[in-house]
């Protein structure tokens, strides 16, 4: 639509603003519901495919983003904030049995309605397989930056994710073959990440910074929590300030 994202403004009272199908890009403009309305979903994608969200601003649903079922699922430079508003946790992004999905760029600022511990997570993917979320800034989240649930060879790298009210990192439930690169996690609430490795395999943490994390004072470690082996992971080139780099959870 227009030059920018901030060019032009679409709004709508719809429960969903929009129901993106198979084959479709949206680039470049700011979706937002009317005035006194609080949507569903702002973007919304159900067993769809060959999808891009480029370049929006997404603000003022529930939840922002969905993907139910769907597959190629591009969401590029997108911002994502002013969600939530029901007595649950509402992500700003939520994806439940979606393959092949990629979040580079952009960013996503947490809930400002109800913030607190636990929950979903700003980015939430449940039973999916291939979600990739890289150069990503989460800040703020509401609960955990980024949850991953039954995620299969999913990966988080050169993200930034600051100030969560849960993990920055809470990958569990199964999420074999998981990756973090590059990230820097800090100041989260509870820690900087939690690896369930008693019912998931192939956790990878490489060159992830770790700063200031279980800012609730838990009896937790500043970056990665393990729920079984710490010694199952692969973990090269990370830094906890402070240390442990590991500890059991």
């Amino acid at each position: 639509m227009g030059t920018t994202r901030d060019d032009v403004v679409v709004e709508s009272s719809a429960t969903r603003l929009i129901s993106i199908e198979s084959n479709t890009t949206l680039q470049n403009f700011t979706l937002q519901p009317t005035s006194g309305h609080l949507p569903e979903f702002g973007v919304f994608s159900y067993y769809q495919s060959a999808q891009t969200v480029w370049g929006l601003r997404l603000k003022g649903s529930l939840i922002n983003l969905a993907s139910v079922g769907s597959s190629d699922v591009n969401v590029w430079d997108t911002y994502m904030s002013d969600n939530g508003g029901s007595p649950s946790a509402d992500p700003n992004v939520w994806i439940t049995d979606s393959t092949d999905m990629e979040f580079p760029w952009g960013a996503v600022y947490g809930e400002v309605y109800h913030p607190w511990g636990g929950g979903d997570g700003e980015i939430a993917a449940y039973n999916s397989t291939n979600v990739r979320i890289y150069g990503t800034q989460v800040i703020d989240s509401g609960a955990s930056a980024i949850y991953l649930v039954n995620c299969d060879s999913c990966s988080v790298e050169n993200a930034t994710l600051l100030r969560a009210a849960g993990w920055g990192l809470d990958v569990v439930q199964g999420s074999d073959n998981f990756t973090a690169i590059n990230n820097l996690v800090q100041q989260s609430q509870y820690g900087g990440s939690v690896f369930d490795q008693l019912y998931q395999t192939g956790g990878t943490y490489t060159g992830n910074t770790f700063i200031g994390n279980n800012t609730g004072g838990n009896a937790n470690c500043n970056a990665i929590n393990v729920a079984g082996n710490p010694a199952a992971l692969t973990l090269s080139g990370n830094t906890a300030t402070p240390a442990p780099l590991t500890c059991v959870y």
